[in-house]
């Protein structure tokens, strides 16, 4: 049976690694083996699940029972490791070594973004896995994020680079002018020009294996499930547009997690006495969201499921903290 892909997605400052680490334990202490990816380069997820080290290879956490794995992008090691995979050997080493190949997988904009959903793809490919978690960076418009695919889609089939990639490609159009050949020469260099035209060519190696992997995560992304991680600070009209934007481009939303919902304790009274107005502020505070989030969820559970995480006292960044949270997170 092939994984779920549970898809977390909202704007930074709301929690959304810690509700992913939870969500993680929570799938693997339910039996399902489970991957949990972060694109966020924080340590905050490493820091939660107590592993010294996260990166792109899959780290073990220790639970008493359960089997989890965390991992955090690196996205130059992903693209090389897929270079190796889909290219020869001797392609593959030519196209590694070349300084614009090394610029393009690090620097070249969206190569996070498509790296992460060729690494999504390994982790669902793998066999290993029932479920993974996808911890998507911040971002206030994530849907870019989720478009990755179809950009590079696009950009291997239809633009110009797909005519460069073709043997002797920009070599053919450096050359192929005496006037653009003279220009090119001035400006870039006979050596330079050899550098590019390698690149192109090599790349164009690789490019249908690109094109393919970017059909087949597009696919997977509109199978998985996506959820929308708020908090009390946050607009109902933030809330919703974000859900009209997937599902208008059919993405399928789950539902909403409202993370550190306020707790205002009965017990407290009205404090008026002198010098201590900070106190009576807090609590007006604290009641003022709480409204805030009666309002919230009347009118987010009109469109979608919806599950709500109180506050914690402390800060949730051991497992036990994380495995109290994860009992708020019955998303299966």
């Amino acid at each position: 049976m092939s994984p779920k892909v549970y898809v977390l997605c909202g704007p930074g400052g709301v929690g959304k690694t810690t509700v992913s680490a939870a969500l993680s334990i929570a799938l693997a202490q339910k039996g399902y083996r489970t991957a949990v990816l972060t694109i966020d380069p924080a340590r905050r997820l490493a820091d939660s699940l107590q592993i010294g080290k996260l990166d792109n290879t899959p780290r073990r956490v220790p639970l008493d029972n359960g089997i989890l794995d965390a991992l955090m992008l690196d996205p130059k090691e992903t693209f090389d490791r897929f270079v190796e995979q889909h290219a020869t050997p001797e392609d593959a080493k030519k196209l590694l070594a070349n300084r614009y190949y090394q610029f393009a997988s690090e620097k070249m904009g969206g190569v996070q973004e498509y790296t992460a959903m060729i690494r999504l793809l390994n982790l669902y490919n793998s066999g290993s896995y029932d479920a993974i978690v996808l911890d998507t960076p911040p971002s206030r418009n994530a849907l870019e994020f989720l478009r990755a695919p179809q950009r590079m889609a696009h950009l291997m089939e239809r633009s110009a680079l797909k005519y460069f990639a073709k043997p002797k490609g920009f070599r053919a159009l450096a050359f192929g002018s005496e006037i653009l050949s003279k220009g090119l020469k001035l400006f870039l260099g006979v050596e330079m020009i050899d550098d590019i035209s390698l690149f192109f060519s090599h790349f164009g190696v690789i490019g249908q294996a690109m094109y393919k992997a970017s059909q087949h995560a597009d696919d997977l992304l509109h199978k998985s499930l996506f959820y929308m991680v708020s908090s009390t600070r946050q607009s109902i009209s933030e809330c919703t547009i974000f859900q009209q934007q997937l599902e208008a481009e059919n993405y399928p939303f789950a539902g909403y997690i409202l993370n550190r919902v306020p707790i205002l304790h009965a017990s407290i009274p009205e404090v008026k006495t002198e010098g201590m107005e900070w106190i009576d502020w807090v609590i007006r505070n604290t009641k003022r969201e709480q409204e805030q989030f009666r309002k919230q969820k009347e009118e987010l559970t009109k469109k979608s499921s919806f599950w709500s995480i109180p506050e914690q006292e402390q800060c949730p960044n051991r497992i036990e903290a994380l495995q109290h949270l994860s009992k708020h997170l019955n998303l299966f």
